[in-house]
């Protein structure tokens, strides 16, 4: 069995990847597509009586499905960018600086995007058979930092949540 630690990092390094390979902008682009895709599912779970009255409560799979459909649906429109020729020569990677930019901007997509996963399938309690939560008891130091800091939504959570 694989832990959900090293599947998480597995993301990020294969997104940072692919940022350095695509470059900085239109990693910006996808950055905006995860956070349009989080304020997207936040308000549906605020405003729509049938997500909010019945989903929400229950903690089923099918809310998990649906975050996780409607954030990949963007995610994936994130990737499809357009090639505007105006913007050509100021959007190209000519330099190391570029790249570089890519790697760090593409990681930290691979961050929001397999966090967020991550923190869905924590809040609908691990669903499926074949995923499992930690063990009860004491973890090693790795595996509760990485467990209980990860997933983007469990600091937001916990930023309103903390005296």
């Amino acid at each position: 069995m694989m832990s959900l630690a090293v599947v998480f990092w597995m993301y990020v390094i294969l997104f940072a990847i692919i940022g350095g390979l695509r470059g900085w902008a239109k990693e910006i682009l996808v950055s905006f597509s995860v956070i349009l895709a989080l304020a997207f599912t936040a308000l549906l779970e605020h405003y729509v009586p049938f997500v909010r009255d019945v989903l929400l409560p229950q903690q089923s799979p099918t809310l998990f499905w649906l975050r996780t459909i409607i954030l990949l649906m963007l995610v994936f429109f994130g990737y499809q960018t357009v090639n505007f020729n105006r913007f050509a020569g100021k959007l190209t990677r000519e330099r190391l600086e570029h790249a570089i930019l890519g790697i760090v901007i593409g990681a930290v997509n691979g961050y929001l995007i397999a966090g967020t996963i991550w923190f869905y399938l924590s809040d609908a309690k691990y669903p499926f058979s074949n995923i499992a939560s930690a063990r009860p008891g004491p973890l090693p130091p790795l595996q509760i930092t990485c467990s209980s800091t990860c997933h983007p939504g469990c600091w937001v959570s916990r930023a309103f949540t903390s005296p």
